[in-house]
């Protein structure tokens, strides 16, 4: 037991992580125990070997409330486009993801970050095509913002979504179906 745990500590952490550990978290003011907190989130190369300890690495980092949000939201693209999610290691923009794939094609990725997530959404040709006719029915500052100033490279562009309102699911889900057809229709979306 101790050797599994040893081995997490040096698969999640970063040596300069490793030394803030030696802290004594009973020293610290609240403020400090913070600091600490985000210090020793895991870095971009590190993913859990189990769905359930990613699931509550993805709750430590964003907290209760929007880690149900999450949730909410990755349930009801599942239910809507039958698909299915799994966890992905994190990269430079995010710690973590939460990929959701549906007919063998990547629908979307939920980018885990403190306090927050992002619905990171990848166009090819054919979507931008599509896209491009429904223009005009999506919100400029939501949605067509971030589609002009996305990344291409090579050929296909990159659009990362700002959650924090809720407003906004909407619209992604619009964006989804451009990728694929809904299975099913469902009712808003909720959270807890």
């Amino acid at each position: 037991m101790e050797e599994e745990k040893q081995g997490a500590i040096g698969t999640r952490y970063t040596e300069a992580q490793k030394n803030f550990l030696k802290l004594d978290p009973q020293s610290l003011t609240e403020e400090e125990r913070a600091q600490l907190h985000l210090l020793l989130l895991p870095r971009t190369a590190y993913l859990p070997a189990k769905e359930e300890e990613c699931a509550a690495l993805a709750e430590e980092i964003q907290g209760k409330v929007v880690f149900g949000k999450m949730c909410a939201f990755a349930k009801e693209i599942e239910t809507r486009f039958d698909a299915s999610g799994f966890w992905g290691k994190g990269d430079k923009f995010c710690l973590l993801y939460y990929r959701l794939r549906a007919g063998g094609k990547t629908l979307c990725s939920l980018g885990i970050v403190p306090e927050k997530f992002f619905c990171v959404i990848q166009f090819g040709r054919t979507e931008t095509e599509k896209f491009e006719t429904l223009r005009d029915t999506f919100p400029r500052a939501e949605i067509q913002w971030t589609y002009d100033f996305a990344n291409e490279i090579h050929g296909i562009k990159r659009m990362s979504f700002q959650t924090s309102d809720e407003s906004i699911f909407p619209h992604l889900m619009r964006l989804i179906s451009i990728k694929r057809n809904p299975s099913r229709a469902v009712s808003g979306i909720e959270c807890e």
